[in-house]
């Protein structure tokens, strides 16, 4: 089974204890239901990715526990070039909300 991955905005160091931020936690603990102990990926954006667990869950808070960082890149190497000629309609709103969720 694949564990979560989070995006953090916070300053991410191995056996930090870190605030999940709201709306994380909220996914977290509400959506997915992940129990105290749980384990989870959290990235800040800067490459890599930090193993962590949670380590207790409050009424506001979600509290976790960092782990070792990996240095492991997810973004895609891919190099896609979309060339559209323009359409009549709502077809060229379709186009770009497809190629806006393609990234």
């Amino acid at each position: 089974m694949n564990l979560p991955r989070f995006y953090c905005r916070e300053a991410l160091s191995p056996g930090a204890h870190i605030d999940l931020p709201e709306p994380v936690a909220r996914h977290a603990v509400r959506v997915l239901r992940l129990p105290p102990g749980a384990s989870m990926i959290l990235f800040d954006g800067r490459g890599g990715e930090y193993e962590a667990h949670i380590e207790r869950i409050e009424k506001t808070r979600v509290v976790v526990v960092l782990g070792a960082w990996r240095e492991l890149e997810r973004e895609s190497k891919l190099v896609v070039t979309l060339i559209q000629a323009v359409q009549a309609g709502e077809k060229m709103d379709f186009t770009i909300q497809k190629a806006v969720e393609l990234g």
